[in-house]
């Protein structure tokens, strides 16, 4: 782009700069002072004007009223104090002149005033509602106003005054002859005072351009600018200096850069190193869980699949003892599988902060029993002796999640088992005082306070003649999928999750999870869990308290079942495995393959109870049992699903159901859920009404 500016030296710039900049704000400051003032002086004429016709109509009035045109006249008479006005009239309603001014003959007087007339008579509808004056500015630039003639709130008659702008015109000449002199003025000194400053500007400039041409002549960053200690100039001279400062050291500063620069790339070459080394054991540990995984599920999967196939083909030539074996390894291997995940799901839960704990009564001593009773074959097996003792004084009962204590018990002990090749497991138990800061119980949302208000935790140490861990390896253990070796999987199997839900069990349930071990001789997890509503044994050591899981089923399960339950599965296998498991107890089963065949069924009042599946086709169990619960069936259901997560549980109580099971399913456990559904169900089913039947009719 072309620039005239360009070639031009820096004194003429700053010249033309101060001139140019100081002749545009006068430009624009001059213009909007004129159309200020030209505003100003029409506006004051308008005033002036409409002073003069407002005094006529007040002193007009009685004039007016009477017809008297010598008085009139003289009224308007006192117009020629105003050089600016021109003509004035008194003009009746009917638009008849009565006076005017100057005085005129007639005949000029119809020729001058008939536009006003007009004018007047036009603007008489506005006066009626408004009686306030009219002006505008007519074509030769003289001002024309229309007063009315008010009386008793009636307009009589209106004063027409035609001022002219000629004094105006003059008075607005006057004032940009002003304006041209002050701006001629104000432009002389702009430039005057731009030849005064430029020299103050430019020479500073001109010896740092030279200073700076001599410097890349010579190579010399020893030289200096010297003479001015303040000012923009000043700083801008010393800004130049310490450039020049800078450029002297830059070869020490980039030789020490480079080094420093050698050394980081150094350090940052080792750390990739490490991470790929990292990544490495990372990518080695994944492939070495996936393998631990396939393992731990294809040897009961094997089991299951081989005997099974033995037993279908192979059935004549197998003796009713080898049949019970191999039914018990094939539920060996199915619980064995249950249990791998189970173990996965609870450390996604854990994991994703799910983990649900549900404090009910318990008793701890039973619990540890049944633990210890369950676990004693696997013991045997091993050549294991198992023991239990409690230390002190025993209670009757606790509160706490049963369920989550006897999972981490049967984690600890069971691993307790696995690791010990020759010796015994011990397992003592304990209530611990504990005081105030050391009882960790917020966390469960508890208060371990017994019945003396001291507080306790329930302490339980697995202590077995194992192989121990090594020291290195020992805080690495209670981490997912982490064991303390792969030789260790190898020989002992398992997945290593068990240890990390345990401690994350321990501390749902406001305690810890601590272990103490040496390489070759043993170890010991101590597990502390908090508990409340402690209840101690009476002085002779009997208890009132029963333990129903000895027992197959007690009578208030029996007593409590229905008498007739509908299965709606899409499975044929779990419709006839229920079925079977129903009907040895004498309950009468009714199947359905798909959630719309079961809405019928239970419409027609078929059932007492329903066990509903959530996944099927045509209509799935979320969108049946929603649909049964707005026709107001209120027959209990439990959903019946291999779903497992939280929200599947959610969803399905929230559609209208009264339980949740998933599979796989135990006789006893379905039972018992059936009965305690069923117990709460207090009324009868309903019935649907004819009006809901012909819903799906």
């Amino acid at each position: 782009m072309w620039n005239p500016l360009r070639n031009l030296a820096i004194r003429t710039r700053l010249i033309l700069l101060a001139t140019g900049s100081s002749c545009v704000a006068i430009a624009i400051a001059s213009a909007g002072f004129s159309y200020f003032d030209t505003r100003t002086l029409q506006e004051a004429l308008v005033a002036q004007t409409t002073s003069d016709a407002e005094l006529l109509a007040f002193s007009g009035s009685t004039a007016l009223v009477a017809n008297d045109q010598p008085a009139a006249e003289e009224l308007l008479r006192s117009l020629s104090r105003q050089p600016d006005i021109r003509v004035g009239m008194m003009i009746d309603p009917q638009g008849e002149i009565l006076a005017t001014y100057p005085p005129m003959p007639d005949g000029d007087r119809a020729s001058i005033t008939e536009a006003a007339r007009r004018r007047t008579m036009s603007a008489s509808d506005e006066f009626a509602s408004f009686h306030t004056a009219r002006y505008r500015f007519v074509n030769d630039g003289s001002l024309e106003l229309i007063q009315p003639i008010v009386v008793a709130s009636e307009v009589v008659g209106t004063v027409y005054l035609q001022a002219s702008r000629e004094g105006l015109h003059r008075k607005i000449a006057q004032y940009r002859w002003i304006v041209a002199a002050v701006v001629f003025m104000s432009l002389f000194s702009a430039v005057l005072f731009a030849v005064l400053v430029e020299r103050r500007v430019s020479d500073p400039l001109l010896s740092l351009a030279e200073m700076a041409r001599r410097i890349s002549h010579e190579g010399n960053y020893t030289l200096r600018m010297r003479g001015y200690a303040g000012g923009e100039v000043g700083i801008l001279f010393e800004a130049f200096n310490r450039m020049l400062d800078q450029i002297q050291h830059s070869k020490e500063a980039l030789a020490k850069a480079n080094d420093e620069l050698e050394e980081r790339v150094g350090h940052r070459t080792e750390q990739l190193a490490r991470a790929c080394d990292a990544a490495e054991a990372a990518n080695q540990a994944k492939s070495e869980f996936l393998a631990n995984m396939s393992h731990e599920i294809r040897t009961p999967l094997n089991a299951v699949l081989g005997f099974t196939e033995i037993l279908r083909h192979e059935s004549g030539d197998v003796t009713k003892t080898e049949r019970e074996e191999y039914l018990d390894t094939i539920h060996t291997s199915g619980e064995h599988l249950l249990q791998l995940i189970n173990d996965i799901l609870d450390l996604s839960r854990v994991e994703a902060g799910h983990l649900e704990v549900e404090l009910r009564e318990c008793s701890p001593k039973v619990l540890i029993a049944e633990v210890v009773s369950l676990l004693s074959v696997r013991a045997k097996q091993h050549g294991l002796e198992l023991n239990y003792h409690w230390i002190g004084p025993q209670p009757e009962s606790i509160e706490t999640d049963e369920h989550r204590l006897r999972q981490l018990l049967m984690n600890l002990v069971g691993n307790a088992i696995k690791f010990t090749p020759q010796g015994r497991v011990d397992i003592l138990a304990e209530l611990e005082r504990v005081d105030d800061s050391a009882s960790g119980c917020a966390a469960a949302g508890q208060e371990s306070v017994g019945e003396g208000g001291e507080n306790f935790c329930l302490r339980v140490d697995v202590i077995d003649t194992g192989i121990g861990i090594d020291a290195d390896r020992l805080n690495h253990i209670f981490e997912p999928f982490s064991q303390a070796d792969t030789s260790i999987t190898r020989r002992y199997g398992g997945t290593g999750l068990g240890l990390a839900i345990s401690r994350r069990v321990a501390a749902a349930l406001g305690g810890s999870l601590e272990v103490r071990s040496t390489e070759n001789v043993g170890s010991t997890f101590t597990a502390r869990v908090c508990v409340s509503n402690i209840v101690w044994q009476n002085d002779n050591g009997n208890s009132s308290k029963t333990n129903d899981r000895d027992c197959d089923l007690d009578h208030r399960t029996l007593d409590s079942l229905p008498q007739r339950i509908l299965v709606v599965d899409d499975g044929e296998t779990n419709r006839k495995l229920v079925r079977l498991m129903l009907e040895k107890r004498g309950i009468k089963t009714s199947t359905a393959a798909d959630g719309r065949e079961g809405v019928t069924a239970i419409l027609d009042g078929k059932c007492d109870l329903v066990l509903m599946d959530m996944q099927m086709p045509v209509l799935d169990g979320i969108a049946a049992t929603r649909e049964l619960r707005e026709c107001g069936v209120d027959i209990p259901i439990i959903a019946l699903t291999a779903n497992a997560m939280r929200v599947d549980r959610e969803l399905c109580l929230e559609a209208g159901c009264n339980g949740y099971l998933t599979q796989p399913i135990q006789s006893r456990q379905l039972l018992e859920t059936i009965s305690e559904v069923y117990a709460k169900s207090c009324k009868p089913p309903s019935t649907p009404s004819e009006k809901h039947l012909k819903l799906f009719s």
